[in-house]
């Protein structure tokens, strides 16, 4: 099955030999089922005020346990039998143990009439009529994607470690044409705070000497800050806590941290306040302190959108319906954005425009922008530069493959997130009878 302008995923077989997947046209993801015997598909299931976000197939009872997003915004579990026949659909009642706006992906399980889904180092329960129950099973590391023994109470869980480190780069030296992927990353760029968990988006501190960054080093992620020696974290984020996006005040006094899908500013001294939104935020891309307004994208009904708020009014302006995958403003206020095949934008007067000159120099390692300047790195591992203003582009050096991102450029140094080691394993757990 090919898609040339469309999206799938979690494909699955069904008892008659056909496929369940996921297949996304525009916007929204649908359930459709597809046979490959005839090459054809139909719809199964749809949302068409909302968006799916994740299915499973029981093979013994025939079921089909989607969890979707509805017109109120919340996540629902909604139980098909494999023709699509809607059986039951109910809203997800979340313990307070569970950030409101958590993702899930919930799979059939051995008990009766319930699923079971991961936060990360805690397994819960989920029943057909949308309770969530702890499971009693702790856990030494990250587990995802319980997947349960046709038998009963063994279930396979991916577990791993995800290294990374943060560096400074400085821009003015000279750089090889090659690659220097044979040699280790480390060694290359030296980590600003070298730890055995994952470290990244360093950002630097506005008139000050210091770097903050995210790391899992105490177990969770936090937002630590560091001097280049001494180090501390600044927040107490709860267990299994994502963050999405750190960026700092202009006064350099507060980061702006995009936790569990909710704003929180955290002060160096330990103070938290915290930012309601009327949507989940999905992505912080930029706080301007300034004028308190932040790019972000948000979730609306499961489907991702890009809008930029007014934290004093916390008004909302959809900027446009693209899938945006990263963006920052220049300094006097022009907005540049990736769309999903990372090609840059830039707003027009009637309508956005290309930027011709870095068509095909885009890729996931994002952009960051000083002077007007945009810095990135394309899919040829080779660090280039953009001049707004003159229109001039230059490759600038090769660097290693493992760099994951940019996050940050001041006075002429990059900051950096690059992958030291990552290693995924399949783990058993057993389970005791109830």
């Amino acid at each position: 099955m090919r898609c040339k302008n469309s999206a799938i995923k979690n494909p699955a077989w069904l008892n008659n030999n056909d496929l369940a997947i996921l297949h996304k046209e525009s916007d929204r993801w649908r359930l459709i089922k597809y046979s490959v015997r005839d090459n054809t598909s139909q719809v199964l299931y749809d949302q068409e005020e909302g968006n799916l976000a994740h299915f499973d197939y029981s093979i013994n009872d025939d079921l089909i346990a989607v969890t979707s997003y509805h017109q109120d915004g919340q996540l629902y579990i909604d139980m098909l039998n494999s023709k699509g026949v809607l059986l039951t659909s109910l809203p997800i009642d979340y313990p307070d143990v569970i950030s409101e706006h958590r993702a899930i992906s919930p799979n059939f399980s051995s008990r009766e009439d319930e699923l079971i889904f991961s936060t990360g180092r805690r397994l819960f329960s989920l029943t057909y009529d949308g309770k969530v129950s702890k499971i009693q099973l702790p856990l030494d590391q990250s587990a995802s994607s319980p997947d349960f023994h046709p038998g009963g109470h063994r279930a396979l869980v991916i577990q791993g470690q995800y290294d990374s480190d943060i560096a400074s780069i400085p821009l003015n030296l000279p750089g090889a044409t090659t690659t220097p992927s044979e040699e280790d990353v480390s060694t290359i760029y030296p980590s600003a705070t070298r730890s055995i968990s994952g470290e990244a988006d360093g950002i630097f501190q506005p008139n000050g000497n210091l770097i903050a960054f995210t790391s899992r080093r105490s177990g969770e992620d936090q937002v630590w800050v560091t001097d280049g020696s001494d180090l501390r974290q600044v927040s107490q984020l709860s267990i299994d806590t994502n963050i999405d996006g750190i960026h700092w005040s202009a006064d350099g006094k507060s980061i702006l941290v995009n936790a569990n899908n909710k704003l929180n500013k955290i002060f160096l001294d330990g103070r938290v306040e915290g930012l309601p939104l009327n949507a989940p935020i999905d992505q912080l891309f930029q706080w301007d302190s300034i004028d308190n307004s932040v790019l972000l994208s948000l979730m609306i009904k499961g489907i991702t959108q890009f809008a930029e708020v007014d934290l004093d009014s916390l008004g909302t302006r959809f900027i446009n319906e693209k899938q945006v995958n990263w963006a920052q403003r220049t300094k006097d206020g022009r907005l540049i954005y990736m769309d999903h095949m990372n090609r840059f934008w830039q707003p027009g007067a009637a309508e956005d425009q290309l930027i011709e000159k870095l068509v095909d120099q885009g890729s996931e390692k994002r952009f960051v922008i000083e002077d007007n300047v945009i810095y990135s790195i394309n899919r040829d591992d080779q660090l280039w530069s953009y001049n707004l203003d003159t229109d001039n582009f230059s490759i600038l050096k090769a660097v290693h493959r493992d760099i994951d991102y940019l996050t940050d450029v001041n006075q002429g140094n990059l900051m950096i997130t690059y992958v030291v080691a990552a290693k995924k394993e399949v783990a058993e757990l057993f389970l005791k009878n109830r």
